[in-house]
């Protein structure tokens, strides 16, 4: 039932244009939102294969449902603004900060210096070193995320596995791949190049579509929406989330499973000594 209310806005936006042109910004509009509702639906059924996947491994899960959808994509935000300013540690953090300062500064110098130099000369000097500066900056600060991205990428199926609230299990997720970082990337990098190359070859008869559909449009309607190859994009890009899910579902497993013997271990040894 859940697909059918953003499909028939679809369809129905699809016959406004066909039948009523005078009526074309009203049916943009519902073809708007009728496409961003499908996008949520495929969503929520992608994110769905998190459970799916950990019940297959063995492990316990949270009930799926719109509240667990809805955590997960506040917590992907929080992941995200974790990334993005280094929060899980106060080096990175200080390290982001600086770093994102020192390109704004940089990016300021550049524009005053370069209106400010005479000649082309001037400007071409103050031009490369801005330019050259900058992308190390956003270099180094690119690998700064990508790092703490690595080691909370495995959150979603914490999440899922144990339902902790949003914050401690980030935490958690972070003490979790302590030391980790190079595995999680590896594998991580390898699935995606997969999924990738999968993708590229299923887009090409999509991308082929998209043209001949974008010329079509624009003939009959007078404008080009290629309606039908972005939802067949949207299909074949949630069809694509189902083996990266299950994946890494299976390196969550093993990483938990590692983390759970080591602590095992550590207690065993702490009462040892005790004793």
């Amino acid at each position: 039932m859940v697909v059918v209310v953003p499909m028939v806005l679809l369809f129905g936006s699809l016959f406004l244009m066909l039948s009523s042109p005078g009526l074309g910004l009203a049916s943009f509009v519902f073809l708007i939102l009728a496409i961003f509702l499908l996008m949520l639906v495929l969503s929520y059924f992608s994110l769905g294969i998190y459970p799916v996947a950990l019940r297959r491994r063995g492990l316990k899960t949270i009930p799926w449902g719109v509240g667990a959808f809805a955590r997960i994509i506040v917590g992907g935000i929080a992941v995200f603004l974790a990334a993005i300013f280094g929060l899980m540690d106060r080096k990175l953090f200080a390290a982001s900060v600086l770093l994102l300062a020192g390109l704004l500064l940089t990016v300021a110098a550049m524009y005053f210096g370069f209106a400010g130099s005479a000649g082309a000369g001037g400007k071409l000097v103050y031009g490369l070193a801005g330019i050259a500066f900058i992308a190390l900056l956003a270099v180094i600060y690119a690998v700064l995320v990508a790092y703490s991205s690595v080691r909370l990428v495995l959150w979603p199926y914490r999440f899922v596995s144990r339902g902790e609230p949003i914050i401690e299990g980030i935490k958690n997720t972070w003490k979790m791949t302590e030391g980790k970082a190079a595995r999680i990337f590896v594998a991580n990098f390898g699935i995606m190049l997969a999924i990738a190359f999968a993708s590229f070859v299923l887009m090409i008869p999509i991308f082929i579509l998209r043209v001949v559909e974008t010329i079509a449009l624009a003939l009959v309607l007078g404008f080009p929406f290629p309606v039908v190859s972005m939802i067949l994009q949207l299909a074949v890009s949630t069809l694509m989330t189902f083996p990266m899910i299950y994946a890494l579902s299976a390196l969550y497993s093993r990483i938990s499973a590692d983390k759970a013997m080591i602590s095992t271990e550590k207690a065993l040894r702490i009462s040892t000594e005790k004793a």
